[in-house]
């Protein structure tokens, strides 16, 4: 099984090589598979320790995401040349689209307390709207969201600045960085611990996993230890599994505890906040996992987090 595994890496990295060598457009597809492999290895070698091998693997995956951009700017301009050249008489003046009405609010929440539960509110009307499809809503909530957000980071800033005049200002510290389930890490940004784990079958809507494998989920919470809100979910982190064979495996997308066949929506956390999400592998049926690695952050300035599963 190990063997597959980088015979198949390999065949993505010759693959996406292949196709920027010979000045072949790559498909998205090819190059997202290219950039997970690399996160995975960069991953795992930060784990070992070996700083240089994590750097060559950022240069490949830099020039990757450039090269791709260079590529996506070119098909853009090309497309727009040929709508401009196809249209011969000039467009009717239309008038500008009225932008969807911002929620108003009577005053900008000032505290944590209320800052909280304004975001819980929010949310709420969020996850309200999105069911319904009411996308002006759901995009004018957000903006609203953002807006109260910027503003409890800027009064955190003002605070702390006239803090540190007073008396010299402490750093969050740093608490274990490895240990069992049920632990709490904390690399001096994000606190994190493993709830459980369990091995299923078919995920809660019934789908089975491919033959001869299952799916291991693995229950967590994330706690920010910022003195500034942060955001968490969606593919923010990268977290990797490594078995008894040292075959490791690597995912990105956080899922819904409750259903996790549901992506996570993304979460911003103010200081000291919990929430609790999921993350789904599937391996094959005879896969052992002993170890799980949880990168919080894609700055280096934050170290990897540790989890026996033994």
């Amino acid at each position: 099984m190990r063997n597959m595994k980088i015979f198949v890496g390999l065949v993505f990295i010759l693959v996406a090589a292949a196709a920027f060598a010979q000045s072949k457009q790559p498909t998205q597809k090819e190059v997202s598979e290219y950039i997970k492999l690399l996160d995975a290895k960069i991953t795992f070698n930060r784990a070992q320790g070996n700083t240089s091998k994590v750097k060559q693997l950022k240069a490949e995956k830099q020039r990757t995401l450039k090269k791709w951009k260079a590529l996506q700017k070119k098909s853009v301009s090309s497309s727009a040349k040929a709508v401009k050249a196809q249209t011969s008489k000039p467009s009717a003046k239309k008038t500008p689209a009225q932008k969807p009405s911002q929620p108003s609010y009577t005053r900008m929440p000032s505290t944590q307390d209320d800052v909280r539960a304004y975001i819980q509110r929010v949310d709420s009307q969020i996850a309200s709207f999105k069911a319904q499809g009411n996308v002006a809503k759901v995009k004018a909530l957000r903006a609203e969201k953002q807006k109260v957000l910027r503003n409890w980071n800027t009064i955190q800033r003002k605070s702390q600045k006239t803090s540190s005049k007073k008396t010299t200002a402490t750093a969050v510290k740093q608490g274990d960085l490895a240990g069992p389930v049920g632990t709490w890490l904390n690399n001096g940004h994000t606190a994190f611990r493993v709830v459980d784990t369990e091995f299923k079958d078919a995920d809660p809507r019934g789908q089975r996993a491919p033959e001869g494998t299952r799916f291991f989920v693995v229950t967590v919470e994330i706690k920010n230890k910022d003195p500034f809100t942060a955001v968490y979910g969606g593919d923010y982190h990268r977290v990797m599994v490594i078995d008894k064979n040292r075959v490791y495996y690597m995912e990105n997308i956080s899922k819904n505890p409750v259903n996790w066949a549901d992506n996570e929506d993304i979460k911003e956390l103010m200081t000291d906040e919990t929430f609790k999400t999921a993350y789904v592998f599937t391996m094959p049926t005879e896969a052992e996992p002993e170890k799980l690695v949880f990168d919080a952050s894609s700055a280096d300035k934050y170290p990897v987090m540790n989890v026996s599963l033994k």
